[in-house]
């Protein structure tokens, strides 16, 4: 019987222990997470502050970023519309103008594209069209072959 006894004291010895130590490092949790939680001192922000802080600012960024770019494509997207509407009616308008640039625009694709890309361009083209000198380069004339036969 003194076996018995001797076992359970020991036994209810040891679950003390284990009880002790597991309520000293839940003390020693409790008192960091307090110093984790609460400031030193009014200049300095506590930890939890400054995680908080730092997961704002970053969600904040990210937020204005992909607002920024939203915003940004749909500002892009009716430039370029408009650029593409200003250049279909300088290309269409220039047609109706003369029948040599609509032939000139048929022949030469990237006049066309560059027209539609620079509706300013169109009145470059007509005066340059006006003014008879297509290529950019001065005039030839034609050589005489009368005296060759």
């Amino acid at each position: 019987m003194n076996i018995v006894v001797t076992l359970n004291l020991l036994a209810s010895a040891a679950i003390a222990g284990i009880l002790v130590y597991f309520l000293l490092k839940i003390r020693a949790f409790y008192h960091d997470f307090l110093q984790f939680v609460t400031s030193q001192d009014d200049k300095t922000p506590s930890g939890l502050a400054k995680v908080v802080d730092t997961i704002a600012t970053r969600v904040g960024h990210s937020i204005a970023i992909e607002a920024k770019t939203t915003l940004m494509g749909k500002a892009s997207g009716q430039s370029r519309l408009d650029t593409a509407i200003a250049g279909d009616i300088a290309k269409d308008s220039l047609s109706s103008i003369s029948p040599l640039i609509a032939g000139m625009m048929s022949l030469f694709p990237s006049l066309g594209k560059r027209i539609a890309k620079n509706p300013a361009l169109a009145d470059y083209v007509v005066s340059k069209m006006a003014a008879g000198n297509h290529a950019g380069t001065p005039v030839q004339e034609p050589v005489n072959m009368s005296k060759y036969e």
